[in-house]
């Protein structure tokens, strides 16, 4: 397959075995964005930095920023703190104030199982009992994982909750 862009900076992919697929600049970039957010990437309106949850085991949300060729870390400020002034802080400021909520499962800890839906590139939603590892990935039956960006949806199913 090819991809090339005509002079009007639309999208033609060419497969020599079936029709091409022609799309306007419009639908190639939604179709960029939607395959960016399926891997958990997302984009800064603002600056065009791209930003990634990391999931590593500290007490606050970590984030990698990709921006003028240059990777930062930046961590979720802790209650009371501010963000700093420099660009990549303001990336920051504006991927927490886009998703303010943790989710359950990103608290979840060692040795906890939880059934986890998660998104495929290829494929519907799989469902899985996992373990939470020591490393923060989740262990499940078929394979280790680490992208907590790809789970849908949660429950801890052990321990089983005291109330």
């Amino acid at each position: 397959m090819t991809v090339e862009r005509d002079h009007n900076g639309d999208v033609l992919l060419d497969r020599a075995t079936t029709p091409s697929l022609y799309m306007k600049d419009g639908t190639a970039l939604a179709l960029r964005e939607f395959f960016m957010h399926e891997q958990g990437i997302w984009i800064d309106g603002e600056s065009g930095a791209l930003a990634l949850l990391n999931h590593v085991p500290i007490d606050r949300r970590y984030l990698s920023i990709f921006m003028n060729g240059t990777m930062y870390g930046v961590h979720e400020p802790q209650p009371g703190e501010g963000y700093g002034s420099t660009p990549q802080h303001q990336v920051a400021r504006r991927f927490f104030e886009a998703h303010p909520e943790r989710k359950p499962w990103e608290d979840a800890k060692t040795g906890e199982a939880w059934e986890i839906t998660y998104t495929t590139l290829v494929g519907p939603e799989v469902r899985k009992v996992a373990i939470r590892t020591d490393y923060n990935t989740w262990k499940t039956d078929v394979h280790d994982m680490d992208f907590d960006y790809a789970i849908t949806s949660a429950r801890r199913i052990w321990p089983e909750d005291a109330s």
